[in-house]
Order: C-alpha cells, then structure tokens, then sequence
C-alpha cells in the first residue's frame, strides 16, 4: 500500500515539475479582425487616390454575410491599412487605406476595443485622476469585460496582455474605436 502511495507521489511530482507552464497569448497591435458597420471608401494610401467601396457584408443565397476585415496596422490616429474580400469569394482580397473612424472591433456584441492614438491610457479607476497603469500604442486591441457609465462619461473595464503579462484596469470611451 505504501509502495502505490509512494509511486502516485513520484507521477504527481513529476508531472507537476515536468508540466510546460502556459502563458497569456499578448494583445495584437496588428493582423486582427474588424468590422464595418457601413460600406466605407477604400484608398491607395494615407491621404491618396479613392480606388472603390469596401463592403461591410454580402447577400450570399439570400443569406447576409459579414465582410470580415483584417486591419494590417493603424498607419496614425485617422489611417488604417487594411486585407478586404471584394466578394463572397476568398480570392478576390485587396488591400487599401480606410479612415479609422469607420473601424469597429466588434459585430454584433461588445467583447473588444481598439486603442485610437499612442500612449491610450489604462487607469486603474474610471477617472482620468486615478493611477495610469500601462500606456498602450495605437492599435493595439483590448478585451472588454464590460462598459461603466459615471459622472466622468463612458468608460470601459479593459483586460490587456503585454510580455505575457495581463492588465484589468479601465480606459475611456473617447480613446477606444467599439
């Protein structure tokens, strides 16, 4: 009886020691889905030649389809270079330029946000008087556990994963693309 209890010690010890220990996956500053709720202009570059219109879904047998975008990297505050489908189909993808106002980190519900300008701010109150704990760069995408309404505004109870280290604090609505 000993001897079983001994060996069980030994897999569990083993198994415990030898076990590869799991890590936060960091937040993405860029390659990350987003969405449109409108179907927006798409440019050459920041600031260049309209080429066409990205569409924000497609009609596919009678049935809506949401136009998955992949925003590449937020070139400043008011650009975002972004991966598009022209159609339904896989193959027709492009590239272009779009006006960050018409970004959205969401669909239909309210799990992430996307930081608006460098150094956005997380306090760990909603208040912009309370301690700033982590600043982020532009683009950089945020869990939102769940939105907080004060006499200060609209604020957003964030989570953050930077060098594997994860944050909770909160930011404001005004620095965060919905």
């Amino acid at each position: 009886m000993k001897r079983i209890a001994w060996i069980l010690t030994i897999f569990a010890l083993s198994f415990i020691l030898f076990q590869q220990p799991t890590y936060a996956k960091n937040s993405p500053t860029s390659n990350y889905t987003i969405y449109l709720t409108k179907n927006v202009p798409y440019y050459s570059k920041v600031n260049g030649k309209k080429l066409g219109t990205v569409k924000n879904h497609f009609i596919v047998s009678g049935e809506y389809k949401i136009n998955k975008i992949t925003l590449i990297k937020l070139q400043n505050s008011k650009w975002a270079k972004i991966h598009f489908k022209t159609t339904n189909s896989s193959k027709n993808k492009k590239y272009g330029y779009i006006h960050a106002k018409n970004i959205h980190a969401n669909d239909l519900s309210l799990n992430y946000g996307i930081t608006k300008k460098p150094q956005s701010k997380i306090y760990l109150k909603a208040s912009k008087y309370a301690k700033v704990q982590k600043e982020l760069p532009a683009g950089t995408r945020v869990k939102v556990i769940h939105g907080v309404g004060n006499g200060n505004g609209i604020w957003y109870k964030v989570k953050v994963t930077t060098k594997r280290k994860s944050t909770i604090g909160y930011m404001t609505g005004a620095s965060l693309y919905i």
